[in-house]
């Protein structure tokens, strides 16, 4: 093959991985029913599809083009992250399962080395919008949800099926009526979450080339940039999701602070943009202000506080049964099973047994000491190298942007499991390391 046409064929399928993340398009593959019991389905997913092409595109170059594949100390201890949920199959209740959530973290392991190795070939801010065009979809999708409080027939695009009558559907209640959250087409509503808080943040370094970008047309790209803002925000209104809200504001703190206080660059062009932030809050405010309330008013004995209590105390019982090693990778649910942890929890009804809402219990649950060392670790050495470089370069928007989302991932991980065991969830978290990672090394 060419290999001029063999790189345009790479970006073309690298920028349409990107835009096919938010949505759930999946073939299913098999399931499996352990002895201890439940339904264990696995899905091969359209990213996966495309990943494996890049895949195959990189290793082309590798072999044929005598391309050098660059790995640093980060990727030795993701590898041996890798190393240690494989090595825990030897002692979990269902090995299988070990070893198929251990090929899911070897395939995020490849995708970040991929990232950090190759983003050099592509545009980055063209990859930054190419996203931004998939949550505008997924934004029109979820707002339509949230006024037509029921799913709209989008199966095709992965979108679930629910209403307010669905058993387990994400929802809550204002004056007695109960109002679903809108997942967008994935599997709930703060993944939609995560995705729109991902785009906004890099929304605001984006703004910078749109502002200072000389063209006939500065006034439609300027509009056209605060529509699109507007309508990732007013999405991100409707989830409803209380840490997707707080994480979207620990970025926008974070990034305008640092703008007014170490920034060198001309912060008039970021006043227009923080005036419209600001009135677009306003607003949202007060025409959803019954709703925000709700969702704002933390009553400690709401059953979703409760229940992620609950689920905290069982994660605690599984750690002491196994502190070092952990129970396994991808048996957390088989664990509390074997062990009669529901039912000693008062955990009596099957839609409600879920994993713990915390990403760092089950890295301890299922990996030990050891695993949840190793994540804290990874993580760790990425920040610090990101932040000694925003330091040196206090300009540098777009790292300052992807640090800011991965802190505030980290932070959502302390009440929320899908950056953890939900593919779509685990794909925008390591993509968000992936991009940290590429930006801080380059």
């Amino acid at each position: 093959m060419n290999f001029v046409l063999a790189k345009k064929i790479e970006k073309s399928i690298f920028y349409i991985f990107l835009f096919s993340l938010p949505f759930s398009i999946k073939k299913f593959l098999f399931s499996l029913h352990p002895p201890l019991g439940g339904d264990f389905s696995f899905f091969l997913y359209l990213a996966d599809v495309l990943f494996f092409l890049l895949l195959i595109f990189w290793l082309w170059r590798v072999v044929l083009q005598r391309e050098k594949i660059k790995i640093d100390k980060i990727d030795l201890v993701f590898l041996f992250l890798v190393f240690w949920v494989f090595l825990s199959s030897l002692w979990s209740l269902n090995p299988l399962f070990s070893l198929i959530f251990g090929l899911r973290l070897f395939l995020f392991f490849l995708l970040v080395l991929y990232l950090k190795n190759n983003l050099k070939n592509f545009s980055f801010k063209s990859s930054l919008f190419i996203i931004f065009c998939s949550l505008i979809i997924e934004s029109l999708i979820a707002t339509l949800q949230f006024f037509n409080q029921a799913s709209l027939g989008l199966r095709i695009l992965g979108e679930p099926i629910f209403s307010p009558l669905v058993l387990g559907a994400a929802k809550f209640s204002v004056f007695g009526v109960k109002f679903v959250r809108p997942p967008g087409t994935l599997a709930h509503a703060n993944i939609l979450a995560a995705f729109l808080v991902f785009g906004l943040v890099f929304s605001f370094a984006l703004f910078e080339a749109v502002y200072q970008k000389p063209s006939k047309n500065k006034i439609f790209l300027l509009t056209t940039y605060f529509l699109a803002d507007f309508i990732l925000f007013l999405a991100l209104l409707l989830t409803f999701s209380r840490s997707g809200w707080l994480v979207f504001f620990v970025g926008f703190v974070g990034f305008f602070g640092w703008l007014v206080f170490f920034g060198n660059m001309k912060k008039k062009n970021y006043i227009v943009l923080l005036v419209f932030l600001i009135l677009v809050g306003l607003i949202s405010l007060f025409i959803f202000k019954d709703f925000i309330f709700v969702r704002t008013h933390i009553n400690l004995q709401e059953k979703a506080i409760n229940l992620r209590l609950v689920y905290q105390k069982i994660a605690f019982s599984l750690f002491e049964k196994a502190p070092l090693l952990g129970v396994g990778f991808g048996n957390y649910l088989l664990a509390v099973k074997k062990f009669d942890l529901w039912q000693k929890f008062g955990i009596n009804f099957s839609y409600l047994y879920q994993p713990v809402h915390n990403i760092y219990l089950l890295w301890l649950s299922e990996t030990g000491l050891v695993g949840l060392f190793g994540f804290l670790l990874l993580n760790l050495l990425v920040l610090k190298k990101a932040f000694l470089k925003i330091l040196r370069e206090k300009n540098n928007l777009y790292l300052l942007a992807a640090f800011l989302i991965q802190i505030g991932f980290l932070l959502w991980g302390l009440s929320d499991h899908f950056f953890y065991d939900l593919v779509l969830g685990r794909y925008l978290f390591w993509l968000s390391f992936g991009f940290l990672s590429f930006l801080a090394l380059s």
